[in-house]
């Protein structure tokens, strides 16, 4: 691929493990791991949003028999990532200041990033998938048929800003207005350690016990359980 391409450095995303020992195993090569990690209430509402036109809600789609659960916890923890050499960046940290991001990655692959790498849509592409939003980012600057997605409008104002302001800030904080007091309650009784321990406040902690998040979202729960005992009753009282 580097006799073919004339590129000496590749990222790859989710490269699987047996890929990595089975076929990047070269003098030549140099496998580097890097971790690119995200606050995890970000992620989720991320994806409820998408899926805003099916039947699946937030509170839903967090369960452990949902998408993100288990491959979440199963993230190493911070010590064990920075012991494993790997570079460690925070979604947040990368956003809010480009350069020192670009800083921190070209000193950890030995290379020199210059300011005209923040102008990502000016560079080739070979788009085959991926992030639906910088994606199009690349295509309107190309001037190419961008179809109808949630976060269209949104990126579509970035790329005007950042086509002013290459290395501005870009912090998508959406999450905070979109999750209510219930979602970010249960959110932290199935995510809320995990997502401490990688560096990110909880929302619901507190230090007195009748005001935890768990009893929180027992009480929510109790509360959808009469809800539902009532409309049942209502409804079987209606047909007699």
């Amino acid at each position: 691929l580097s006799n073919y391409s004339g590129r000496t450095i590749f990222v790859m995303d989710n490269a699987p493990a047996d890929f990595i020992n089975e076929t990047m195993q070269h003098p030549r090569v140099e496998v580097l791991a890097g971790r690119y990690i995200r606050d995890a209430r970000a992620i989720t509402a991320s994806f409820a949003r998408k899926m805003a036109n099916t039947k699946l809600n937030y509170l839903e789609s967090i369960q452990p028999t949902g998408w993100f659960y288990h491959s979440f916890h199963a993230i190493p923890s911070m010590a064990e990532m920075k012991n494993n050499n790997q570079l460690v960046v925070k979604y947040e940290e990368a956003t809010n200041d480009q350069q020192s991001f670009l800083a921190k990655a070209g000193d950890f692959l030995g290379i020199t990033y210059t300011d005209e790498s923040f102008k990502f849509w000016q560079w080739d592409h070979h788009i085959t998938s991926g992030n639906q939003g910088p994606i199009a980012m690349i295509k309107l600057h190309q001037e190419m048929e961008v179809g109808e997605f949630e976060s269209r409008q949104v990126y579509a104002d970035q790329l005007q800003e950042l086509k002013k302001h290459p290395a501005k800030a870009f912090s998508d904080e959406r999450w905070k207005d979109q999750l209510n007091d219930e979602d970010l309650s249960e959110f932290d009784r199935l995510y809320g350690i995990k997502n401490s321990n990688l560096g990110y406040l909880r929302s619901h902690q507190s230090d007195d016990p009748l005001d935890s998040a768990k009893l929180k979202s027992q009480s929510n729960a109790l509360l959808r359980r009469v809800k539902q005992f009532l409309k049942s009753l209502i409804k079987k009282n209606n047909n007699h």
